[in-house]
């Protein structure tokens, strides 16, 4: 459950990763249709007619996760009424800069992204999310390190393979 926002122009270029019913409806269903479609070699699309919903649509299933939409909706609405967006982003974006700034002066450390962060007004530079690395050291013991002491609750620490972030590795 989650949100995503993109242009609708470019939304309507965009492919997701996995569909099923309610993203790409079924609009006809070959008379010869296979039924070992998966074994066949064929991509879905070259099977059936599927026709993507526009919009956000083709990024929707059509099970989900009701208590997790409800949650994230009273989030939503906690973050608007009582502590504001620009305050979250400002928060954030001061946290990441600094996770980011005191990384930089560690020997063996790199950044994978850009660190020209100057307005303290422009709470839309950075998110939330650091990545770095240490050169000869695996990501998993740097994950034990920084969590060890400290109270697990206080911030969200995951090792990403490199081959889910080829560009960045």
């Amino acid at each position: 459950t989650g949100f995503l926002y993109v242009k609708y122009d470019l939304c309507q270029r965009l492919k997701p990763s996995h569909i099923d019913h309610a993203c790409a409806p079924i609009t006809m269903v070959p008379p010869q249709y296979p039924n070992n479609a998966c074994s066949s070699g064929k991509g879905i699309e070259e099977l059936l007619n599927i026709d993507f919903r526009d919009g956000a649509g083709r990024f929707e299933f059509w099970e989900s996760n009701i208590a997790n939409k409800l949650g994230l909706g009273e989030a939503v609405q906690y973050a608007m009424d009582s502590v504001g967006l620009v305050s979250i982003a400002k928060q954030c974006s001061y946290l990441s800069q600094t996770l980011r700034q005191r990384l930089k002066d560690i020997p063996k450390v790199s950044l994978h992204h850009g660190d020209d962060y100057n307005d303290d007004d422009d709470c839309t530079k950075y998110c939330g999310i650091v990545t770095f690395s240490v050169e000869n050291v695996d990501p998993n013991q740097v994950k034990e390190y920084m969590w060890s002491g400290l109270d697990s609750t206080r911030f969200t620490l995951s090792v990403v393979p490199a081959t889910s972030t080829p560009l960045d590795s």
